[in-house]
């Protein structure tokens, strides 16, 4: 029995695009997406002019080919998550699934979906026409004219991996944000953040929760896997210019700036004037580099042979830049957190875990 997943949205991929096409929970082969890639795009191109000489946009192309690998390939179970929503998402193009579920929700995409949660759950509710699963436990944020007579289960929170037609949604983190216990650390240890996060996301909200991390850098750069042309296309995002994904850098930056010394200020009524200084923990120092690699380098300082190899390509750093890596070289061990983007946490395994990344785009 084949059990196939589209992960058509736990977009974005992290490393190949194939991952978003599952075979046995496995990505399918080069041999058989380029087989299949060019049996859908030239179907379509010679069509094309039937809907206005336009071709299919990036993720609603990736669906139908999903959709025909399935066919083709004679699946017997599909798990199929959606992308943006539900109602209006080009995934909901199935008129008879066996089972619906929504998961938790949060404030997100508010430019298409609405901004408020009820708008957003009226999106939602567009898949429901069979037996439901409902993560959560707000029944007043149903799309009630979509039940019908369908059976509905609420589920705990925290479930998760269930076999339906799934929206995954990612928490808002406006309200919350899951910490990693391993952030609790001790010893001759520098912690650092590694932060990017892109489209309408509030990274500011975001950056405002890791502040209290009490992080010895933070690290900016943009889903650039390394500042080479050559660079895995998979990994590159052509819809925003690099000049953007910079700008959005800086900006994050700014942010972090501006809630450290926020939380500086809100110390300071505390202390008693013409009493002796108060010890206090340095502040985070910030930076910003071009590219992933770059910056991981630098975080590394040589630690890492993975990173100093001379086929991969990284912008030259400044020596008053290197010059404040000094705590990094003399760090017993230095911690790191990836957070932000799926695409920044994608470009870094790529550069962590080669062979990794060589054995899925030689399958």
């Amino acid at each position: 029995m084949h059990t196939v997943t589209l992960n058509a949205k736990c977009s974005p991929h992290l490393v190949q695009v194939r991952e978003r096409i599952r075979i046995n929970g496995q990505p399918i082969s080069k041999d058989l997406f380029t087989k299949y890639f060019w049996q859908v795009y030239g179907r379509l191109d010679e069509t094309k002019e039937v809907h206005g000489g336009t071709m299919p946009a990036y993720f609603r192309f990736l669906t139908i080919l999903a959709f025909h690998i399935f066919l083709q390939e004679k699946v017997d179970l599909a798990v199929i998550e959606v992308g943006i929503g539900g109602a209006y998402d080009c995934t909901n193009i199935i008129r008879r699934p066996w089972v619906c579920g929504i998961s938790s929700l949060g404030i997100d995409h508010t430019q298409i979906l609405g901004d408020t949660i009820e708008k957003i759950a009226w999106q939602k509710g567009g898949i429901f026409k069979v037996c439901l699963f409902w993560i959560g436990t707000n029944k007043a944020l149903l799309r009630a004219e979509h039940l019908g007579d369908a059976p509905l289960t609420f589920c705990l929170e925290n479930m998760s991996n269930l076999a339906f037609f799934l929206y995954g949604k990612k928490p808002d983190y406006s309200t919350q944000v899951p910490l990693n216990p391993l952030m609790c650390f001790s010893g001759a240890v520098v912690r650092v953040l590694l932060f990017n996060a892109t489209g309408e996301r509030d990274s500011a909200a975001m950056l405002k929760l890791l502040v209290p991390c009490h992080f010895d850098f933070a690290v900016f750069c943009p889903n650039i896997t390394e500042a080479v042309a050559s660079c895995n296309a998979d990994q590159q995002n052509f819809n925003v210019s690099v000049e953007n994904m910079l700008t959005r850098c800086l900006d994050n930056e700014r942010s972090w700036r501006l809630h450290s010394d926020r939380r500086d200020q809100e110390v300071l009524p505390l202390l008693i004037e013409d009493s002796l200084p108060l010890l206090t923990e340095r502040k985070t120092d910030t930076l910003v580099f071009p590219c992933i690699l770059s910056a991981l380098q630098w975080i590394t300082q040589g630690r890492d042979p993975v990173l100093t190899d001379p086929a991969q390509t990284a912008l030259p750093v400044k020596p008053s830049i290197s010059a404040r890596a000094a705590p990094l070289r003399d760090a017993a061990e230095i911690h790191v957190l990836v957070t932000g983007s799926l695409h920044l946490v994608g470009g870094v395994l790529k550069h962590l875990d080669p062979e990794g990344t060589a054995a899925l785009n030689s399958a």
